[in-house]
C-alpha cells in the first residue's frame, strides 16, 4: 500500500505503506518541502479577519477568569500570572533564590519529588471558575525524565538543563495543569463552562508536559528533532513519536514576521513524524508560542492550517484553555480515531492501518483503514470486484465509509469550517474495507525456494489480471503478503482499468519510484500530464518490471527468512534515484540493459547465494526486449517458467543450520531501502 512518486510527504500519509518509507533528515525536508506548495492555509493571511478561527473550534472557549488564573501559584507562593506578565521564575526575584537556595534545594525540591504526575499533593478549590484561590504544589518538571544529570544505563545522554526557557515553560504548564486537574475531578465526567471540551475517558489522564527532549533528539533513525516542549503518557516507557499527544515550539521569533524560518519548516516535520507513527490519527495539532503569540498547526492528509496569532499576554485565558483542552479532553481533541479501540501496537503505514481482526467464529479478517482521494473513493473497491476469483489476489468481503458524528469522515469535517481551502486542497475520505485472507509481510518468507514460488503466484496473478483488462501500476513490498507459502496482492488504489483509461476511470499515481519501471520514469521526466503518463505508460511490462526491481531488493537486502538483516541496508539506492531527478532513466538503463553489467548479481547476499544467476536471467529478458525494441515481447509466460525452473534448483535449498555469518561484511552488501516490519493488531469485529 504505497503511495505514489509524484507525491513526497504530506500526500502519502494518506496513501501509506505497510513498511513505512524511513527517509533521512535531508530529503525529508526536501519533500516537505515541496509537498507544502499549495498544501498551506494562513489564516492571518489568507482569509479575511472577521473568519472565525480554527483555533476556536479546535480549543473551545471556557467561562475561566484572569483573576482566577492571577491566583495560581507556584508552591513558593509566586503567581504564575501578574501585572500582564507570565511569570516564568518560581522564586520571587534572584536576591532571595540565592538567600534561600540552600533550603530550596532541601525543601521545595524535596517537596516536588514528592508529587507525582497525578498531582496528589495538589490542594485547590473544586470551581475555579468562581474565583476561588488555588495553590498548586510544586510540578515535577524539574524531575523529568529528560533532566537527571547521570543515567548508569545511558551515561552518553545530556541532561536538560534547568533554568532553560523550556524547563521554565513547562513547569508553568504543569502548574496549570495541576492546579485545573483538581477542579476538574469534580465536575467530571460533565461539560461545564469552565471545562467546556469533552471529557476524556478517564478521571485522572496520566498526561504531562515535558522538556524531556529539548536538549537530547527523540529517537528515530531518520531524523534529528528535539520538540522544545510534549505532552506525553507518564506511564509510557520508552518513548517516541507514537507516544507523543502534541508538542510546544517556543520561540522568541515572530512566526509571523517570515514563515519561511527553520522554525515553521521544523514544526511541520514533528507533524509529518507524528502522522507517520500515528496512522490511526484523524489529523494531528502542534502549537508554537513564538514572542508570546500562541498559534496552532493544524494537519490532516489533506495539508495545513496554521492559526491566527492569539497574544497570551493580552489573552491569557486562551493559553489555560489550550493547556486544559490538551491535557484533559478526550483523545479525539489531538486527533485519534474514536471509532477504532486499541489494544495493542497496530501493523502500520503513513496513513493506511491494516488490523487483524476475529469475528465472533474466529475467523481473521485483514481490515484495512484508509484515507482516499474524493475521485477514486470507491476506485479499489470497483477493481477488486472486477478481479474477484483470480488466484494470489485478496477477496472483498465489505467496503464502507468511516462514520464520525453522523457524517461520513473526511478531512472536509474540520477544514470546511473556514469555507476556504488551501489551493493544492483535496478532500481525503476515510474508508475500511475487510479483505481475506490476513497474513503475513512478504519479508517473512521462511524459505528461498517459499519466496520465488511467492514471485511466481505474483506474475501469474499479473497475467490474469491483464486478461480481465486491469493492471496493477503501484507494486513494491508493501503491496504483498505470504499465506500458507502463496504470495498474495493485497492493495490496488493505483490500479488501471484499461479498457475505461480513456474515459477517464483511472487513479492518480505511476507507482513507487524505487521500483517505477525505466518507460514510466522517462514519462515523468516528460511534459506530459499525470493523466496522460498513466494512460500512455501503463504497460503489463510496467508490473514485471517492478517485481523484478521487488525481487531485486529482497536477494541484495535479507541475510535469511523471516525477515533475517544481520548488516541494516540505508536507503542509499532510494534516496540516489530520488536526488538523480531525470538521470535516474539513465541509472536503471545501466543497471538493466547493459549486455555485461553484472553489478545486481555482485550486490547479492550470502544467503542468497547462486540465485544470483536468476536474477541475470531475469535481467537479461528486459535486455532482449530492448535490443528488439519491442517491450511486449515481455510476456508472463516467460517469467514464469524462469522462476518455475528455479523453485528446484539446488541453489534455492535452505543452507546448513550453522549461519555463515562470518564471511559477510558491509562492503559486499547491497544498500537499497529496507522495509520495516511492524507487530499487528488483533481487534473483535462483528462479522458482517
Amino acid at each position: 500500500m504505497t503511495s505514489t512518486c509524484t507525491s513526497g510527504i504530506l500526500p502519502t500519509v494518506s496513501s501509506s505503506s505497510t513498511f513505512p518509507i524511513r527517509r533521512l533528515q535531508p530529503r525529508m525536508d526536501k519533500l516537505l518541502s515541496n509537498d507544502l506548495l499549495g498544501n498551506v492555509l494562513w489564516e492571518e493571511s489568507d482569509l479575511p479577519s472577521t473568519t472565525s478561527s480554527l483555533m476556536d473550534f479546535i480549543i473551545p472557549k471556557s467561562s475561566i477568569h484572569r483573576s482566577v488564573i492571577e491566583e495560581i501559584t507556584y508552591a513558593t507562593g509566586v503567581p504564575i500570572l501578574a501585572d500582564r506578565k507570565w511569570h516564568l521564575d518560581k522564586h520571587q526575584n534572584k536576591q532571595k533564590q540565592k538567600q534561600m537556595h540552600a533550603q530550596d534545594n532541601t525543601d521545595s525540591d524535596a517537596e516536588e519529588l514528592e508529587a507525582d504526575c497525578d498531582g496528589s499533593s495538589i490542594s485547590a478549590a473544586s470551581d475555579t471558575s468562581e474565583g476561588s484561590s488555588t495553590s498548586a504544589a510544586a510540578d515535577t518538571s524539574d524531575q523529568s525524565w529528560g533532566s537527571q544529570g547521570y543515567n548508569p544505563d545511558n551515561p552518553n545522554r545530556k541532561p536538560t538543563p534547568k533554568g532553560t526557557p523550556e524547563q521554565k515553560w513547562v513547569r508553568l504548564f504543569n502548574t496549570i495543569l495541576l492546579a485545573m486537574r483538581m477542579a476538574y475531578k469534580a465536575t467530571f465526567p460533565n461539560r461545564s463552562p469552565t471545562y467546556p471540551f469533552e471529557p476524556a475517558d478517564h478521571k485522572r489522564p496520566h498526561w504531562q508536559w515535558s522538556p524531556q527532549f529539548c536538549n537530547v533528539p527523540i529517537p528515530d533513525v531518520t531524523n534529528i528533532q528535539k520538540p522544545d516542549i510534549v505532552l506525553l503518557n507518564c506511564d509510557v516507557q520508552p518513548k517516541g513519536w507514537g507516544h507523543l499527544l502534541t508538542c510546544v515550539k517556543i520561540t522568541e521569533s515572530d512566526l509571523g514576521a517570515d514563515h519561511g524560518i527553520p522554525l515553521f519548516n521544523g514544526v511541520i516535520t514533528k507533524g509529518y513524524l507524528m502522522m507517520r507513527e500515528q496512522p490511526w490519527c484523524r489529523f494531528v495539532v502542534l502549537f508554537s508560542l513564538a514572542a508570546n503569540r500562541l498559534r496552532a498547526h493544524y494537519m490532516d492528509r489533506s495539508g495545513l492550517i496554521i492559526t491566527r496569532p492569539i497574544l497570551i499576554t493580552a489573552n491569557p485565558t486562551h493559553l489555560v484553555d489550550m493547556l486544559n483542552t490538551m491535557s484533559l479532553g478526550n483523545s479525539k481533541v489531538y486527533g485519534m480515531d474514536p471509532t477504532i479501540h486499541m489494544r495493542s501496537q497496530g501493523l502500520f503505514s503513513r496513513g493506511t492501518i491494516c488490523y487483524r481482526v476475529r469475528d465472533k467464529d474466529g475467523v481473521e479478517y485483514a481490515l484495512k483503514d484508509c484515507w482516499v482521494d474524493e475521485a477514486k473513493k470507491d476506485h479499489e473497491e470497483k477493481v477488486l470486484e472486477i478481479v474477484r476469483g483470480i488466484p494470489n489476489v485478496v477477496t472483498l468481503i465489505a467496503a464502507l465509509d468511516v462514520e464520525y458524528e453522523g457524517e461520513s469522515d473526511s478531512t472536509l469535517c474540520i477544514c470546511n469550517r473556514h469555507g476556504k481551502f488551501s489551493p493544492g486542497f483535496r478532500c481525503k475520505y476515510h474508508r475500511r474495507m475487510l479483505l481475506t485472507p490476513c497474513e503475513e509481510p512478504l519479508s517473512t518468507f521462511s524459505s528461498k525456494q517459499e519466496l520465488i514460488s511467492a514471485f511466481r503466484d505474483f506474475v501469474v496473478a499479473l497475467k490474469a489480471m491483464f486478461e480481465k483488462k486491469v493492471l496493477h501500476g503501484d507494486l513494491s513490498p508493501n503491496n504483498l503478503i505470504i499465506h500458507e507459502g502463496r504470495g498474495f496482492f493485497i492493495d490496488f488504489d493505483h490500479a488501471q482499468i484499461i479498457a475505461q483509461c480513456n474515459d477517464g476511470d483511472w487513479a492518480w499515481g505511476t507507482g513507487t519510484l524505487l521500483y517505477m519501471s525505466i518507460r514510466l520514469l522517462r514519462y515523468l521526466h516528460s511534459n506530459l500530464t499525470e493523466k496522460d503518463m498513466v494512460m500512455k505508460g501503463q504497460t503489463a511490462s510496467n508490473d514485471l518490471e517492478s517485481l523484478f526491481y521487488i525481487f531485486v531488493e529482497f536477494v541484495t537486502t535479507y541475510d535469511g527468512p523471516h525477515g533475517k538483516i544481520i548488516y541494516p541496508k540505508m536507503e542509499q539506492w532510494a534516496g540516489l534515484l530520488e536526488d538523480l531527478g531525470p538521470g535516474a532513466v539513465t541509472y536503471k538503463s545501466g543497471l538493466l540493459l547493459v549486455v555485461k553489467h553484472n553489478e545486481l548479481m555482485d550486490r547479492t547476499t550470502a544467503y542468497f547465494g547462486n540465485l544470483k544467476y536468476l536474477v541475470q536471467e531475469w535481467r537479461l529478458k528486459f535486455l532482449q526486449a530492448s535490443e528488439e525494441s519491442s517491450e511486449s515481447s515481455i510476456n508472463h509466460e516467460e517469467i514464469t517458467k524462469i522462476l518455475a525452473k528455479w523453485i528446484s534448483h539446488e541453489a534455492a535449498n535452505e543452507p546448513p543450520s550453522a549461519a555463515r555469518a562470518s564471511s559477510l561484511s558491509p562492503d559486499s552488501i547491497l544498500t537499497p531501502l529496507v522495509p520495516r516490519r511492524s507487530n499487528r493488531k488483533s481487534v473483535p469485529v462483528r462479522r458482517l
